[in-house]
């Protein structure tokens, strides 16, 4: 009697036996977890993918951005030096970023002080190590001063100087050098509308030397010095210094800090609970203990995705599938296989030269049982 031809790629005859078998032939699922053969070169999987699985969550609350108030956030940061991005042209986005602008200032107006406004509010942080690269976590002191509204900002700081001496909160007058130089190289913003600035007269357009700058302190001083602490005649006042953690500036950097440690924190999160992240046995043994393909996509569908028309925590429906939302703005992680990485995974493992080997049984029609085993790659 004729034999068969042998299967196609993938597998070859070893043994032959004469021995009677049933008709219903039961192939045995290796030790990795998949019950596989080959006839004509396919592979033939038995199993799918099941997995009991949990999303690792990061801290519930995010570090809010700070909260500016009327008086304080409308001025409080440097024209320049932003820590915040470009407009992206979202609606809004543009008076975002002004406010950032009025954040990041080192002298900002505050508010006016009487009926007529004779008196004006700064706000001043500092002091600047270096006015290329500014570094708010530095800054050491903040302080509310009262000036006469004429005033300029950067001529409010200058003679303020003077006060901020006194009170210990800069070291020496070359301390405030950099501060002098990041407010001349600054363009004023709308709510800066002082133009009285004698103190900077006759000075160079250029970056100031410090030379210029102890100039422009010493002329500062001379003109506090003639005002007999009056506020009208060009003096100005500190009504309240502290600790420059309190100022929105400091604030909205100690924001982004927080806030790039936790998206660092979310990812790893992420990226540990990913299927992708189990070795070749662990992704078999996940896939091995599904009952069925169907019942892995259901199971991947409630855990990491929504589902068109369907209302995520938010209350807005989603017009089309897509990924859950997790910790710190990032999706859900992917820890269940779709159908394509199954088969990858299956294939892998059927190939694996350490695991179990792998043999296809074949019923002659005399009766004699066949084995097949199957050739690696």
């Amino acid at each position: 009697m004729t034999r068969p031809a042998p299967p196609e790629g993938g597998a070859r005859e070893v043994a032959a036996g004469g021995a009677a078998a049933s008709d219903g032939v039961a192939l045995g699922g290796p030790s990795v977890g998949t019950a596989s053969g080959v006839a004509g070169g396919v592979t033939m999987a038995g199993s799918s993918v099941g997995a009991a699985s949990g999303a690792a969550g990061g801290p519930s609350g995010e570090a809010g951005g700070p909260s500016v108030g009327a008086s304080i956030g409308a001025a409080s940061g440097v024209a320049g030096g932003v820590v915040g991005g470009p407009a992206d042209g979202r609606p809004g986005g543009h008076i975002h970023n002004l406010r950032r602008k009025r954040q990041q200032r080192i002298c900002a107006p505050m508010s006016d002080l009487g009926s007529k406004a004779k008196r004006r509010v700064w706000l001043i942080v500092g002091p600047v190590r270096d006015p290329d690269v500014i570094d708010p976590s530095r800054f050491s002191f903040s302080a509310h001063v009262v000036a006469k509204p004429s005033l300029s900002g950067r001529e409010v700081f200058a003679r303020a100087v003077v006060k901020l001496l006194y009170r210990k909160r800069l070291t020496s007058r070359a301390a405030a050098h950099a501060s002098l130089h990041l407010l001349q190289s600054k363009s004023k913003l709308p709510d800066d509308d002082g133009d009285e600035e004698p103190s900077w007269a006759e000075l160079p357009a250029s970056r100031l030397t410090s030379l210029e700058c102890e100039r422009v302190l010493r002329r500062a001083k001379t003109i506090t010095d003639k005002s007999h602490h009056s506020v009208e005649r060009g003096d100005v006042t500190i009504a309240w210094v502290g600790d420059a953690h309190t100022h929105p500036w400091v604030k909205y950097d100690q924001h982004l800090r927080d806030r790039r440690v936790s998206n660092h924190v979310a990812v790893v999160i992420r990226e540990a609970a990913a299927f992708a992240a189990l070795t070749l046995e662990e992704q078999a043994a996940v896939i091995a203990a599904a009952p069925s393909a169907a019942a892995l996509l259901k199971v991947r569908k409630a855990l990491e995705l929504v589902e068109a028309g369907e209302e995520e925590s938010g209350g807005s429906k989603k017009k089309r599938a897509r990924r859950r939302s997790g910790a710190f703005g990032k999706s859900m992680a992917k820890m269940l296989p779709n159908a394509r990485k199954v088969r990858a995974v299956i294939k892998a493992a059927v190939d694996n030269p350490d695991g179990t080997p792998h043999s296809l049984l074949t019923l002659d029609p005399d009766g004699a049982v066949r084995v097949w085993r199957y050739v690696l790659g």
